[in-house]
């Protein structure tokens, strides 16, 4: 059986109500013709659904990261990331872990100096990206990496 595409709105499209008359009754061979249509037409609007709910799944997490994106940079051009707050939140996660670099943007570098932070400028990274390298390993605290985190969770 090969389906054809058949838009929703001729599936769904209302039928006529059918009045019962004892002169226009369907004999039985017809009537097992029309149940077949009815199933048939379920069975499109079944995998006409599926078929939606398919096309959904795929494009909501990238309609959502999108989104996200778009907050994210009107929020950030109303105020910068607290950079000093990111490293002491991620630094108290790993409290008794040994820091060897603080790598920050250029321009993060003067605010956590003043916080008593020792950093090293990184052109790699973007305003707002910071890269823990401690002595058991790596902590990405770039913006993209804290956006993967919320939006897998």
């Amino acid at each position: 059986m090969v389906d054809q595409f058949v838009p929703l709105w001729d599936v769904l499209r209302p039928t006529p109500p059918v009045v019962p008359n004892a002169e226009d009754a369907t004999p039985p061979e017809e009537a097992i013709v029309a149940q077949i249509q009815d199933d048939d037409t379920l069975s499109r609007v079944r995998r006409f659904r599926a078929g939606l709910a398919d096309a959904l799944d795929a494009a909501v997490h990238s309609l959502l990261r999108e989104i996200a994106h778009d907050v994210l940079g009107r929020e950030l051009l109303l105020a910068p990331p607290d950079v000093v707050a990111i490293v002491r939140a991620a630094l108290d996660r790993h409290a008794g872990a040994s820091v060897i670099t603080i790598h920050a943007h250029g321009d993060d570098m003067p605010i956590l100096r003043d916080a008593g932070m020792e950093c090293a400028q990184d052109a790699a990274l973007h305003r707002g990206d910071v890269v823990l390298r401690l002595r058991s390993g790596t902590i990405d605290l770039r913006m993209s990496a804290r956006m993967d985190a919320l939006l897998s969770a």
